[in-house]
């Protein structure tokens, strides 16, 4: 008799493998797509200061993200934001995660700080608001360009 069983094992492995590399080759274009593909999301603004985002070598920015919750809780239950992280143009998160101390604030803001930019840190910043259902979530994108 030859034994199968080994088969199936490979078989659930080999599978396993297909959705994990899957899951890894998504953009970054797709993965804010999916966060901000709830229609119940924040309220988000974004500053910089200086406000003129196109800038030279060596000097510095911060960048603001605020987020509000929407009010009306028939129409958006899952209002109330979480956390705010900055994310920098190649997707790795920058500065620490700003948290919500009192849950149903009325907004929540964070500050990143990029003293003596350098030629890898132009382009988009992203800052992602969360609140405390999985998937609710909203991102707003900053360019910062090389003069």
């Amino acid at each position: 008799m030859l034994n199968t069983r080994w088969l199936g094992n490979a078989g659930n492995f080999f599978m396993l493998f297909l959705v994990t590399s899957a899951i890894s080759s998504l953009s970054s274009e797709e993965i804010i797509n999916k966060c901000n593909s709830k229609i119940v999301t924040h309220e988000m603004n974004t500053f910089s200061s200086p406000p003129n985002r196109t800038l030279i070598v060596g000097a510095d920015i911060n960048l603001t993200c605020i987020a509000r919750p929407r009010y009306d809780p028939r129409l958006h239950p899952r209002r109330w934001t979480k956390y705010i992280q900055w994310f920098d143009p190649q997707g790795k998160p920058v500065g620490a995660k700003c948290l919500q101390g009192i849950s149903k604030a009325k907004k929540l803001s964070c500050i990143s700080m990029l003293k003596r930019l350098t030629m890898e840190q132009f382009g988009n910043y992203t800052c992602e608001a969360h609140n405390h259902y999985e998937g609710y979530c909203r991102q707003k994108v900053v360019e910062i360009e090389l003069q």
